[in-house]
């Protein structure tokens, strides 16, 4: 009796399956294993670059007002200055036209000046670099416009000088031709403020009156008083010595404004 035999193709094998399903899974979960690891080298590089440059990259320190506190001289012009006190106080004579005082602030390099006299608000550029002082930017003048100011300012061993409010001198007598009586003062009325006054009686009338009479806006840098005469149109600085600001014991019988300048 023959046999009759059958032939299988492809037959269905389980553990075959099996076998290549768990074989996927360990590939799919060391590839996640990779992937995992190498995030967190990156991370932990990325970390270590950051806090290499933190190490390598300090911060330059911001200057600060106690920086740059004392009196600096153009380095072109002696006459010219900006004065900086511990206070915040400041005073400037830039050029034969600016004077300026009042208070400060400083950020990073920007110094913001609040004048007393205009109430302007102005802001210079200012840097360091050890006994030097470079500034520019604009600012305003006694006729409240803008002028542009830029200079190089070296330190100088001069005290920060003091307030003269109330400082005052008189002259009586001298001669002239109209007037007799004759007296002449010059008095610091306030810290933006001074006056020059001359008055004397008229010889055919006997009549008081005032002969002559100024008045500044200065700042004082010792032993300079700078002033703007207002309502003169000009705006120049005219630059005085008065010893009697400094010398309490100077006194004189007779004195002629013009004796006391220095530039004008």
């Amino acid at each position: 009796m023959g046999r009759n035999y059958t032939r299988v193709k492809g037959g269905h094998n389980p553990g075959k399956w099996a076998y290549r399903n768990k074989q996927n899974s360990g590939c799919r979960l060391m590839l996640v294993l990779i992937i995992g690891l190498f995030a967190s080298l990156s991370f932990i590089s990325c970390e270590n670059n950051e806090e290499d440059e933190d190490l390598t990259q300090p911060s330059v320190p911001t200057l600060q007002i106690s920086d740059i506190c004392g009196i600096w001289v153009d380095s072109s012009n002696s006459l010219y200055y900006i004065a900086i006190y511990p206070s915040g106080k400041y005073t400037y004579c830039f050029n034969n036209r600016l004077i300026g005082s009042g208070r400060c602030s400083l950020s990073d390099n920007s110094l913001y000046l609040n004048d007393e006299y205009t109430y302007a608000s102005d802001v210079v550029t200012i840097n360091k670099s050890n006994n030097k002082l470079i500034l520019y930017g604009s600012v305003t003048n006694t006729n409240f416009s803008k002028e542009y100011i830029s200079g190089q300012f070296i330190y100088s061993s001069e005290s920060l000088s003091p307030s003269i409010v109330g400082t005052r001198i008189t002259s009586k007598g001298g001669l002239n031709y109209y007037y007799d009586n004759l007296n002449k003062e010059i008095s610091f009325i306030s810290d933006v403020i001074f006056q020059y006054v001359y008055t004397g009686r008229n010889k055919s009338t006997l009549q008081y009156k005032t002969i002559t009479q100024y008045t500044w806006r200065y700042v004082y840098r010792k032993p300079y008083t700078y002033g703007v005469k207002l309502n003169n149109g000009d705006n120049v600085v005219e630059i005085y010595d008065f010893p009697f600001v400094y010398n309490p014991g100077w006194g004189a019988l007779d004195f002629n404004l013009d004796d006391f300048i220095v530039e004008q």
